[in-house]
């Protein structure tokens, strides 16, 4: 049986120091020469001048060569408002105090995620809590749902598999994009990029984990006439909790251990720490569907687009519309959104997609002289001038946006317009709301 974690709260540091580490000379001379330099040295910024220098100078005069690959430079800690922590400001933070209010783990994601560690770091109570919000109990509510089916379903991962090709889209589309977060967290680790690369696992989380492939496969878990359909979906969402176990246990090594060590199987290592750090292998690269994943990102922005829509025009989501309209720019993106098109319509409660190749007939444009950069440029003509630019055709601001500039010639003098000098305005006809690429009916209510 699988449990729901209990998050365990610590706090430690680690470091490295390249020479006294192996005590050498005076032993263990081969497995110095094997690891040295070091690949990277972490310290504060204060060291500069002290640590770094030091290994530096001792590196120097004994082997003529620096005493690690990389320098990660962490700068100092600042209260919320950009001022260094003072006893006397009263502007200092204890960590006892956050770690048992938030965790050790939440503050460790807070502190890699806001900024990267080379750059001054505004300590914010505030953002910890939407760390601890947004992304640990996405985390912990993702788990302890597949969690409760699991248990009741008695699942065990490895004992029946269904062969990858046969899932789901879906389920292969959150396994590809899976594989994709991996490669780019490892590209990011490479370069030291160590906020990168958690942000990305926390937006693959949080976006199309939790709110998207969960949120849209529930009934497979609670359904049980069709077993295989429900143990596709069960082994999916089990590679990616223990996947994204194993990629966030350098930063949370207590969440991910407790969740590695209630999904793991006999036969795996008994820590997550234990386990390599997931890359992309060949059976995971051949998972990989570019197309998918692009068909579906493209889905979530339509849908997301819709979303803003209705709230900006009023129009709940229960509240069932004809269709939504949306402009395309190529064969492939019209394709994509045609296969997708019942997703879509399920997503923003609509009977029907419309897709066109041109919005001049549910848009209008009007250009308007921008004064403030123009007039310095033509002086006194500029009361000329303004009412010329306003009386613009659709095809002159088309060609003019096309084009990238406009000439005029008023009183024997040739006036080059650029973008800058020339407010373009964008509105809809009657009876639609419009944002970016779509355009949402909304005078054709069922």
């Amino acid at each position: 049986m699988y449990r729901v974690p209990e998050v365990i709260d610590a706090w430690f540091d680690s470091g490295s120091m390249p020479y006294a580490q192996y005590h050498y000379p005076f032993e263990n001379e081969e497995k110095f020469k094997n690891n040295f330099p070091a690949d990277f040295i972490c310290e504060g910024i204060d060291q500069t001048r002290g640590w770094f220098y030091s290994l530096l100078a001792i590196s120097t005069l004994l082997f003529n060569k620096p005493a690690s690959k990389n320098i990660v430079v962490n700068e100092l800690i600042l209260d919320k408002d950009g001022q260094k922590m003072s006893k006397t400001k009263g502007n200092t933070v204890i960590p006892e105090e956050i770690i048992s209010k938030y965790g050790a783990d939440t503050l460790r994601w807070y502190l890699m995620t806001v900024s990267p560690p080379w750059t001054p770091k505004r300590f914010d109570e505030e953002g910890i809590k939407e760390v601890l919000r947004k992304f640990m109990n996405t985390l912990l509510n993702t788990y302890s749902f597949f969690v409760l089916y699991a248990n009741i379903d008695n699942y065990q991962p490895g004992k029946e598999e269904i062969p990858f090709g046969d899932r789901p889209e879906i389920d292969r589309w959150i396994i590809s994009k899976l594989y994709a977060i991996v490669e780019q967290v490892n590209e990011s680790m490479e370069s030291y990029e160590l906020t990168r690369a958690a942000r990305s696992i926390s937006d693959y989380l949080v976006d199309d984990v939790s709110n998207w492939y969960v949120r849209r496969n529930r009934r497979r878990f609670w359904k049980s006439e069709d077993w295989k359909d429900k143990l596709s979906a069960y082994e999916t969402l089990y590679e990616v909790l223990i996947t994204i176990a194993k990629l966030i246990s350098p930063y949370t090594p207590f969440i991910a251990e407790d969740i590695y060590n209630n999904l793991k199987n006999e036969d795996e290592p008994e820590s997550v720490h234990f386990c390599d750090y997931p890359e992309l292998s060949f059976e995971q690269s051949a998972r990989r569907d570019s197309t998918l994943e692009n068909r579906m990102s493209l889905v979530q922005k339509v849908v997301s687009i819709s979303h803003s829509l209705r709230n900006e025009s009023n129009i709940r989501v229960r509240q069932p519309l004809s269709r939504i309209i949306v402009h395309v720019n190529g064969k492939n993106e019209k394709a994509n959104l045609s296969e997708m098109a019942a997703i879509i319509c399920d997503e923003v409660n609509v009977k029907k997609i419309d897709l066109i190749d041109s919005p001049d007939d549910l848009i209008s444009k009007e250009a308007k002289a921008n004064f403030k950069i123009l007039g310095p440029k033509v002086g006194k003509l500029m009361g000329k001038i303004a009412p010329i630019i306003q009386l613009f055709s659709r095809e002159q601001i088309d060609n003019f946006e096309q084009n990238g500039f406009e000439r005029i010639v008023l009183d024997g003098q040739e006036i080059k317009l650029i973008p800058e000098d020339v407010e373009i305005r964008t509105s809809s006809k009657e009876g639609f709301y419009i944002s970016g690429l779509l355009f949402l009916m909304i005078l054709t209510q069922i």
